[in-house]
């Protein structure tokens, strides 16, 4: 199971394309064919075709088996950081801007307090922390990039 964002602009339309998808550190990543070749140079990937155009700017994608280490990032405003990444609908957020300022103050708790949070890493090993940190820095430059768009998540 995993968490999955995504944010949407109106009026700004993906061309479709071949996708490749590949698992790293709890998250699901879309890489170029290139980054493909550079890791794998003797295989060829499974390749995906999107047949239609959409208006996603941004997918992101975490194993729930971080949900522990991101409730234990607390906020200055007492909340988890799980409920900013998990459950944006209970703060009423439905634009990306409106995610900056926590996300921004999470990572910042995470990259300042490394080994607080390791201490959080699942002990099956699926997920860990320096994914947890890529996915949150991601994420958060999307919504810097994207601040209008809409925030959809899916667990």
């Amino acid at each position: 199971m995993s968490l999955d964002v995504e944010l949407r602009l109106e009026g700004h339309y993906s061309s479709s394309r071949n996708r490749i998808y590949v698992r790293v550190d709890g998250a699901t990543k879309e890489i170029s064919l290139d980054e493909w070749n550079q890791l794998h140079l003797d295989e060829t990937p499974l390749v995906l075709a999107t047949g239609t155009e959409d208006d996603v700017v941004y997918r992101g994608n975490i194993t729930h088996n971080l949900t522990d280490m991101a409730s234990h990032v607390i906020l200055s405003n007492g909340e988890e950081l799980y409920v900013y990444l998990w459950h944006p609908d209970k703060h009423n957020i439905t634009k990306a801007k409106e995610l900056i300022v926590p996300l921004a103050e999470g990572f910042s708790h995470l990259i300042n307090n490394e080994v607080k949070y390791k201490k959080f890493n699942p002990p099956n090993g699926w997920g860990n922390y320096k994914g947890f940190v890529g996915f949150i820095r991601e994420y958060l430059s999307a919504c810097i990039k994207y601040p209008e768009a809409i925030v959809q998540t899916d667990i």
